[in-house]
């Protein structure tokens, strides 16, 4: 549930670890420092709405107000307002022959790139199962 409106939001793990989780802790190497408030820090999954199946947004095809470009989606958003395209963390999605690859993640509104994160590979048809059961 967003922390922000009375909508579901996705969460996303990877290998068993929240991405919220994953991108908070490479800010805090990139921004070790620097108050909360400083840096984006905050946030939570894109609307299930918009994102799950049917969707295609995590095939790399989303709403406009979450594709960044060809095939780049926002796959977090700000935890303090929940509008689309601010402080939005995006991820390059491709599918390639038996799998589904995420690499390059980057945050938008500051353009910085993730380096060290990712990318991620997955078998394609336990991605698309998957995908089908959160969807329901």
């Amino acid at each position: 549930m967003s922390s922000v409106g009375g909508y579901q939001v996705v969460d996303i793990f990877i290998n068993g670890f929240n991405l919220i989780n994953i991108i908070s802790t490479e800010e805090q190497s990139i921004f070790p420092l620097s108050h909360v408030s400083a840096y984006p820090g905050t946030y939570e999954g894109v609307q299930s709405l918009h994102s799950l199946p049917p969707k295609q947004h995590f095939w790399g095809i989303a709403n406009p107000a979450y594709q960044i470009a060809d095939k780049r989606v926002a796959v977090l958003e700000s935890g303090r307002t929940g509008v689309p395209s601010k402080w939005t963390v995006s991820v390059e999605i491709l599918v390639n022959g038996e799998e589904v690859v995420w690499q390059k993640f980057r945050q938008e509104q500051l353009s910085l790139d993730y380096k060290p994160i990712g990318p991620f590979v997955f078998e394609l048809v336990a991605y698309s199962r998957a995908l089908r059961q959160e969807g329901v």
